[in-house]
């Protein structure tokens, strides 16, 4: 005797998604003009939206995660000091720009209280 079901549970669902949920899909879409088929296509593009909108921020907080706990990884994984990441300063470069900073906050005291007098350019 040969077996009722003769499918598969996946032939019948790909069956009802491709001939029912597809051809409501295709009318909705075919009468869009029509005030009945706006509502549920206006809901199916709402909930659309609201999926894309949580995937994107699953995704930026699981990328984000990922790189905060490998940063931690790398912290702990030194002995005593940080030596993974590299000095990017020393002390002379950071003494020769503290004064280039202090240089320049200077003239700019020097120009607010009152520079060269310069003609209105629209006389």
């Amino acid at each position: 005797m040969a077996s009722l079901y003769a499918y598969t549970r996946a032939y019948y669902f790909k069956n009802f998604i491709m001939n029912t949920l597809y051809k409501k899909f295709l009318g909705l879409y075919e009468y869009r003009h029509e005030p009945e088929s706006v509502r549920p296509l206006a809901e199916i593009y709402w909930r659309l939206l609201l999926f894309v909108a949580v995937a994107c921020v699953a995704a930026i907080l699981v990328y984000g995660g990922s790189k905060f706990v490998a940063v931690l990884n790398k912290l702990n994984s030194g002995s005593g000091k940080n030596s993974s990441f590299p000095v990017v300063l020393n002390r002379l470069q950071l003494n020769s720009t503290l004064k280039g900073f202090e240089a320049h906050r200077a003239q700019a005291g020097v120009a607010s209280k009152g520079g060269a007098v310069l003609d209105d350019p629209s006389k």
